[in-house]
């Protein structure tokens, strides 16, 4: 089990690398394991609740599209975060 002081830092780290992020993306892990100093397997399985809480966020939202960047790791989120909603994913390419 991990302890309340820790899942609170690695939380805290994910929720402020998230808010840094130019393009909006989810942090990695090793960045919050970085971030945390908290040990990998710990950041991963807490990581895991994190990622669920955002998308729940954003689930009952309506909206025609999601716009990402052209890296991989958009994509990623953007798939993540429509949750199997049919929903198109427009990749910008700059």
């Amino acid at each position: 089990a991990v302890s309340a002081e820790v899942k609170e830092r690695i939380i805290a780290a994910a929720n402020a690398l998230y808010e840094r992020s130019p393009t909006g993306e989810y942090p990695t892990v090793e960045a919050v394991r970085q971030e945390s100093r908290a040990a990998m397997s710990t950041v991963v399985e807490v990581m895991k609740g994190w990622r669920e809480s955002q998308r729940s966020k954003i689930r009952d939202l309506n909206f025609d599209a999601v716009f990402c960047s052209g890296l991989s790791r958009a994509l990623e989120t953007a798939k993540l975060a429509l949750d199997g909603r049919d929903i198109p994913i427009v990749r910008i390419h700059g």
